[in-house]
């Protein structure tokens, strides 16, 4: 899926079932006509102690 082209950009997953724990997403950036490495994250959901949903990003893994 393409985000966009310039400046911020976010995105909604509105395919993520209810009460999931845990995504993980591959993302690769484009320049021009150059092509990162992709790069995966895992998003761990939960909600805090506030009863607000939470949202934590790690890398798993990096391209060299």
């Amino acid at each position: 899926m393409f985000i966009g082209a310039q400046g911020s950009k976010k995105f909604t997953d509105d395919t993520i079932p209810s009460g999931s724990s845990r995504v993980t997403y591959e993302i690769t950036a484009v320049r021009s006509t150059k092509r990162g490495g992709a790069a995966q994250f895992n998003v761990n959901i939960g909600v805090g102690g506030d009863g607000l949903m939470t949202a934590t990003v790690s890398p798993l893994k990096l391209a060299a």
